[in-house]
């Protein structure tokens, strides 16, 4: 809960622009109207867990994009329902006006859902059920960076006689003409 709050301060000056937008003029001189939002959000899983709040890798529906019980995880050709801010949102009010706490509780539980105000509902082209993407180079929970891919980087880079220059902490990737 804390998370988001601290974001929708953060992401105030979107709210509005998001849904209203805001005339800009381009590198052609020529004024257009954007509508900004946050279409992509790199995370790990428990950072989407907290993004999306959702109730993460513990919960019946551990999954942060669908609503696939945790006893379903293995089958990978079944589609599921998609979570998206309109039923999250639907499941939320549900719950706060449920008529006891253990029924609001129920609610959020058979949804995989924290009892949270989702910053990202306010922001318009925003969803984040649907932008957050695993950062397959973050720290990830089976390591997969700092035990394999970094101990990678640095041989290639040390045959490069560069090693002496990174650590796994600043290493950069840089894209050209993006």
């Amino acid at each position: 809960d804390i998370y988001h709050k601290i974001l929708r301060k953060m992401l105030r000056s979107l709210e509005h622009i998001s849904q209203e937008g805001e005339a800009v003029k381009c590198g052609d001189e020529i004024h257009r109207v954007f509508f900004p939002g946050i279409a992509i959000q790199s995370l790990d899983m428990e950072e989407a867990a907290c993004a999306c709040g959702t109730r993460a890798a513990w919960a019946d529906y551990p999954c942060t994009q669908c609503l696939v019980h945790k006893h379903q995880l293995h089958l990978v050709t079944k589609s599921f329902t998609l979570w998206t801010t309109k039923t999250m949102q639907s499941v939320y009010k549900q719950a706060i006006n449920a008529h006891t706490k253990a029924a609001s509780e129920d609610i959020l539980k058979k949804n995989g859902l924290h009892k949270v105000l989702n910053t990202f509902w306010f922001i318009a082209n925003s969803d984040p059920y649907i932008a957050h993407s695993y950062d397959l180079l973050h720290n990830d929970d089976s390591g997969k960076f700092g035990k394999y891919l970094f101990p990678l980087t640095m041989e290639v880079l040390g045959d490069l006689a560069k090693k002496g220059k990174y650590s796994q902490k600043y290493i950069i990737i840089k894209m050209r003409n993006l």
